[in-house]
């Protein structure tokens, strides 16, 4: 049952969908049997696995082109079967991922102009008939890596790793692979059947993983190694798992033994049982988690039924909020990531539906907030369209957590900006070689069978503008990022009273570090003037400063925790019969949803039942009447009968007495 409703910003969040004209018709959505959400979105495209006969395919749709999408649109055909997941870059709207049962994944560029071409229809000369030209289908991907043995059934890229993508497939194995050189890093194991989901951490350096044979497992990609297991949901249906943003916790939905759908909430670092479960109802739809790290708010979407439940999640505890309810079961759906969002408008999350009749439907879930300046406490920094590491670092064994920007800069329209470094740190056992299974991928080359090819590529690649997986644009905002970064550097050197001499000479060098930048238009490579001589002073400046800056946030803690040290003494000191009074309350909250549950449950049953016996009288009602007819015609066959036996009685006398 749902936990008692606390004093929450997040209490009054409601849900609306999008007006018929503002969602996107006419889709031929896949009706493939697979476990995935069959739709993906960004902040350009909204991409739907395609019902497509002879092979396999996937439609892009701008989301500039809402209403009914033209007939001959153009789709992504290269797989040799159905499509079954994809998933989009998150350093590159244009690029985007495609999985399928011919055991393949394919990375794709997608070009808006030959999207948005369709076929004309012409005069034929010969016979004055309408011809229609075929549309321009986009039938050759950038890469397509093979490794898998059967078919794929889920992608999902690196959130903080450029270039760096994850698959699961039916041979019981989740593999990791380098995009950029077109190569198989790693591959995961030990898996007893299907795996039905995976999702990765905040900082990209783990995989959650559930399976159908009921266990729940946390994988190391890059050693190879399952790290954790344990006995999940006991249900024979599907199941899947999420991160709770930057925290250790992470979801799982599923089912138990009786068919209930319920929620578990787990500590990465204990997986010896659940630290919470939660009952949620009894359906047969598997439940859609998405979760908002911004909001802390958990989204609960049961596939064939309308509704969408919402939680806080904080202290350790799932809050319900509130509900979204609708007539029109949903099919599948997906999240537009935070960039993506109207913030004049309070949107904190967008969810597109797949409806029953193929519709993709927004449904925009909003705080009530007056006035349209940006609030900041509803947006918070999130992490921005800039990865924090290159695969190679990566594969090395560096860890990063993702590069958070400032969404008020986006809602003035401005480039994302950074408001804080990628905070990269060494793992614990550094990988000093790429992994590749050669036993079980005896191709990882998607252009030849030669491993030469690889050189190949690498050489390419260092062409930022021939190579599509090196975005230009990304490079520019990273070195505007890293010129924001020394303006804010040198405003707080200025702040600090320092020796004469050190801050002028300090200055002086930050002063001929951003001169050098200018001259080269911020494209120059940062790394590369960072590891100046002159940038080497000043790495060791900045050292010095932030340690002063270190110690004075530490005596501001300190101040602030023997500010709020009474209140939180009051708070502590709450009497039991107070805590009695809450506990009470809830108990009485819960137990007035259960009856409101029951008696909605009951209501229904009554409903059905009364339709029946409706029916039923009605059926009986026109049997008694048909009844009653043949009754009357067999009285009037009877009457007959009787006449005419009396006519035949009186003919007989006649004839005795005539003889």
């Amino acid at each position: 049952m749902h936990s008692f409703v606390r004093a929450s910003k997040y209490r009054h969040v409601f849900g609306t969908a999008f007006k018929r004209d503002e969602c996107y018709d006419n889709l031929r959505i896949s009706i493939n049997a697979w476990d995935t959400n069959y739709i993906t979105v960004n902040s350009k495209y909204m991409a739907v696995n395609w019902n497509a006969g002879g092979g396999g395919a996937f439609g892009v749709v701008p989301l500039s082109t809402n209403g009914r999408l033209h007939p001959y649109h153009p789709l992504f055909t290269g797989h040799n079967a159905q499509v079954t997941d994809t998933d989009f870059s998150p350093f590159n709207d244009d690029i985007i991922a495609s999985v399928a049962e011919d055991s393949k994944l394919r990375i794709w560029s997608i070009n808006e102009d030959q999207l948005l071409h369709y076929p004309k229809e012409s005069n034929s000369s010969s016979s004055e008939e309408n011809v229609v030209s075929a549309p321009q289908h986009f039938e050759t991907p950038l890469r397509v890596l093979t490794g898998h043995t059967k078919k794929i059934g889920h992608t999902m890229f690196n959130p903080v790793v450029e270039n760096v993508i994850a698959t699961s497939s039916a041979d019981q194995s989740v593999r990791l692979w380098d995009v950029e050189y077109g190569s198989q890093k790693a591959c995961v194991e030990g898996f007893n059947d299907n795996i039905l989901s995976f999702s990765w951490n905040y900082d990209g350096s783990l995989i959650a993983a559930t399976s159908r044979d009921k266990n729940f497992r946390l994988l190391d990609p890059r050693t190879e190694q399952i790290v954790s297991s344990a006995q999940s949901h006991l249900g024979i249906k599907g199941s899947r798992a999420i991160w709770l943003g930057d925290s250790e916790k992470l979801l799982t939905t599923g089912f138990n033994r009786s068919s209930g759908r319920e929620v578990f909430l787990w500590d990465s670092k204990n997986f010896s049982k659940p630290i919470l479960k939660m009952e949620i109802d009894i359906s047969s739809g598997v439940l859609m988690p998405f979760y908002d790290s911004g909001s802390n708010m958990l989204y609960l979407a049961g596939k064939g039924d309308g509704n969408i439940r919402y939680y806080e999640y904080k202290d350790g505890q799932l809050h319900y909020l509130s509900e979204y309810k609708s007539a029109e079961p949903q099919r599948g759906m997906c999240a537009m990531p935070k960039l993506g969002l109207n913030f004049s408008k309070f949107e904190l999350m967008r969810l597109y539906k797949i409806t029953a009749s193929n519709v993709v439907e927004p449904i925009s879930f909003q705080a009530p907030r007056k006035g349209d300046a940006f609030l900041p406490d509803l947006y918070p920094p999130t992490p921005g369209p800039y990865p924090a590491l290159s695969s190679s670092d990566y594969f090395s064994g560096k860890t990063s957590n993702p590069i958070l920007v400032d969404l008020e800069s986006v809602f003035e329209g401005k480039p994302p900006k950074v408001v804080s470094p990628n905070d990269i740190k060494k793992a614990d056992t550094p990988i000093t070689s790429p992994i590749i299974r050669q036993s079980e991928n005896k191709n990882i080359y998607s252009a030849s069978e030669n491993p030469s090819v690889e050189k190949d590529i690498k050489q390419s690649s260092l062409n930022a503008d021939s190579n599509p997986f090196t975005s230009s644009k990304t490079q520019k905002l990273l070195n505007m990022s890293a010129m924001n970064h020394v303006n804010d550097t040198e405003s707080n050197i200025k702040s600090i009273p320092l020796d004469p001499n050190g801050e002028s000479e300090l200055l002086e060098k930050l002063g001929n570090l951003k001169m050098e930048s200018s001259k080269n238009n911020n494209t120059a490579d940062v790394e590369a003037i960072f590891n100046s001589t002159q940038a080497q002073d000043f790495k060791i400046y900045k050292e010095e400063f932030d340690l002063k800056i270190q110690n004075l946030q530490l005596k501001i803690e300190e101040l602030e925790n023997d500010s709020s040290k009474k209140a939180i003494a009051d708070m502590e000191a709450v009497s039991e019969k107070d805590k009695h009074i809450l506990e009470l309350k809830q108990m009485i909250e819960n137990q007035a949803q259960e009856h409101a549950d029951i008696k909605n449950s009951l209501n229904s049953e009554l409903s059905s039942l009364q339709s029946n016996l409706d029916t039923a009288l009605a059926q009986l009602q026109y049997t008694q009447k048909s009844v009653d007819q043949q009754s009357s015609r067999v009285s009037e066959l009877e009457a007959q009968l009787t006449k005419t036996i009396n006519a035949a009685i009186g003919l007989v006398s006649v004839a005795e007495k005539l003889q």
